[in-house]
Order: C-alpha cells, then sequence, then structure tokens
C-alpha cells in the first residue's frame, strides 16, 4: 500500500520539488510474510518537461515477520 504522497515546490519557477511517501508493504519471501512501514524522502528535478528523482531515502520504520503467512491458508469454502 502507497498512501499520503504529498509534493511540495521547492522554486519560484517550479523546476524543483520535494515530497513525502508513506508505504506499508506486505512481502512473500519463500514461505515468509513480512511486514514493513517505510517512508520515503524525495527529491525531484524536472528537466525538458518531465519530472525526474533527483534521490530518495529510504526510512524503514520497522519490519517484522509473521507468525503465519496468509497466502498459506486453505482456500475459503
Amino acid at each position: 500500500f502507497v498512501g499520503n504522497h504529498v509534493i511540495d515546490f521547492d522554486t519560484a519557477d517550479e523546476a524543483r520539488a520535494s515530497g513525502i511517501v508513506y508505504c506499508a508493504p506486505q512481502i512473500q519471501d519463500g514461505e515468509r510474510w513480512i511486514r514493513q512501514a517505510i517512508r520515503y524522502d524525495d527529491s525531484y528535478v524536472r528537466r525538458e518537461g518531465a519530472w525526474l528523482f533527483a534521490r530518495r531515502k529510504h526510512l524503514l520504520w520497522y519490519g517484522v515477520v509473521e507468525a503465519r503467512n496468509p497466502l498459506l491458508q486453505p482456500p475459503a469454502e
């Protein structure tokens, strides 16, 4: 899940911006199931009319391996 993407323009000509993105991934790694909470601090730059990433800072708040993988449950009846 990716949500709450907030972008602020840093310059009057709107050629640079910064943003914050929150993410709540659920990851299957073999039989393991991992939940995380992540925030990305981004910097963007506009070149020739296209917005590009200038930098992304990955901030892992937590990551936990769950006791049970929900995808390994028996099918619902």
